[in-house]
């Protein structure tokens, strides 16, 4: 059988998951090791070179992209920001490439054939991957996690700079997660939970009788919803939880069809909530103590709750993601911070106290980029955030316009899971740096190429048949 492109982009998608297990029982050093781990991105820059490549020799025109004009113009802006600031230039390129990396995975996708029976296949695997990950979690919650399948540690530098990626340990002090936490074949709660929360999205379409009028199919498509949220439980990301849980009502109302103005306001309610979730008035009038659960078991159904007990959002409001959007965020919008700082973490961070942030410890730098959209506003400013905002928007609206015009399931269920994950990742990014990680930001731009390829197919088919048209008149 001949390789097709799509093949790799498959294959890629599917073994991300498995990625870090595989490459621990690699016979290489330390070296090698961490280059094997970048190899899925190289993998896919050479793909890209490939694809402009053969279509510059063919000439066969670049296929449509609806975020082509404001990614250039983010793009041109984000470069303008380090000669503005007189950034170092490898730094920022570096952030820049974390954010931006799988938009090139984008161009590659809206720019090969994908026959529809492969996205239906793809469906099916990561869904069936993500039930595989969330026994693997619940297993390591009442078994704990033997060597088997942790990672493999390692440090490394590079041109200056250190990557340090260490061995997660059985709910320590020595591994900073939880006891009892799941890590499933990913070397991390964190990872497995923000990959788990993508096979949500997948899943949730097909509960509805619009996309599924199998009744007995909707029992299995509901009972393995239920495992993964009970994994996601296990991974002790109440984040994670909790936004999984916020995909049931938006999916409620694209699939009813409720009027626009409710669609918003709902998107504004989960804009709102990572703010509201840190505000005292909303707390239980519970005194009792918060319990950490690195340093002692938690259940994970006290560990989501504990959310609301006092001593926890004291603990927040004071010194983490409580204190970054109410005091941080507000400063920044206060001074309005148009212009950011530019991309290179450490250095727009500083100027960032230095001139605006003077009342932030030094020490607790790094703390800023747990609520990635403040770091983001640091970064490249309200018009970057605007304009990155602005992107999110374009694909929502490609997405809409599937659900409504295409005649394919699968890419009507990819449309709608597409758009729980674009639009929850709003307050996500509050809470995690979702467009920074591989396991959650790989995925957000595959199924958004997946879905501009479908509507870039109805794009076509609608000028063909207005073409005809106009010839029969």
């Amino acid at each position: 059988m001949k390789i097709k492109l799509y093949h790799i982009v498959v294959f890629l998608l599917l073994f991300l998951p498995f990625e870090i297990i595989v490459l621990k029982y690699l016979p290489v050093n330390d070296v090698l090791y961490s280059l094997s781990r970048m190899a899925s991105e190289f993998i896919i820059y050479s793909l890209l070179l490939y694809v402009i490549a053969t279509k510059l020799n063919s000439r066969t025109p670049f296929s449509k992209s609806p975020i082509h004009t404001p990614l250039l113009i983010f793009i041109f802006y984000s470069l303008s920001l380090i000669l503005i600031n007189a950034a170092p230039v490898v730094d920022s390129l570096i952030n820049m490439r974390a954010i931006l990396r799988y938009l090139a995975l984008f161009y590659v996708i809206i720019n090969i054939d994908i026959e529809y029976r492969t996205v239906v296949k793809l469906t099916k695997a990561l869904i069936g991957i993500g039930l595989l990950q969330s026994f693997i979690a619940i297993y390591h919650h009442f078994f704990g996690i033997n060597d088997f399948w942790m990672p493999r540690e390692n440090v490394l530098e590079i041109a200056g700079k250190v990557s340090n990626f260490k061995i997660l340990g059985k709910g320590s002090i020595r591994s900073g997660r939880e006891i009892g936490v799941g890590i499933g074949t990913m070397g991390d709660s964190l990872t497995l939970s923000m990959f788990l929360v993508v096979c949500s999205a997948l899943i949730i379409p097909f509960l509805y009788k619009t996309f599924n009028t199998n009744i007995k199919s909707r029992f299995y498509i509901a009972l393995s919803l239920a495992i993964i949220l009970l994994a996601i439980l296990y991974t002790y990301s109440r984040g994670s939880f909790l936004i999984t849980l916020l995909m049931f009502p938006i999916s409620w109302l694209l699939v009813n069809r409720i009027k626009k103005s409710a669609l918003l306001i709902s998107v504004t309610i989960l804009i709102v909530i990572p703010a509201f979730l840190f505000v005292d008035e909303i707390g239980s009038d519970s005194d009792e103590a918060y319990i950490n659960p690195v340093m002692e078991y938690v259940s994970p159904i006290e560990n989501v709750t504990s959310i609301f007990t006092k001593s926890y959002q004291e603990r927040t409001f004071e010194y983490s993601r409580g204190f970054m959007i109410s005091a941080i965020g507000g400063e920044l919008f206060r001074s309005l911070t148009l212009i950011g700082y530019g991309p290179a973490m450490n250095f727009a961070l500083e100027k960032a106290i230095e001139q605006n942030l003077t009342f932030v410890d030094y020490k607790n730098i790094n703390v800023i980029n747990d609520v990635y959209w403040i770091a983001f506003i640091i970064y490249y400013g309200i018009i970057g955030l605007a304009l990155f905002l602005f992107i999110l928007y374009k694909l929502l609206k490609v997405s809409l316009y599937v659900i409504r015009y295409s005649d394919l399931l699968y890419h009507r269920t990819l449309a709608l899971s597409f758009i729980l994950i674009l639009v929850t990742a709003i307050p996500y990014t509050f809470i995690i740096r979702t467009f920074v990680f591989r396991q959650y930001s790989l995925y957000f731009w595959a199924l958004a190429a997946l879905t501009a390829l479908e509507w870039y197919r109805l794009q076509q088919k609608s000028k063909k048949e207005l073409a005809v048209k106009t010839l029969i008149k």
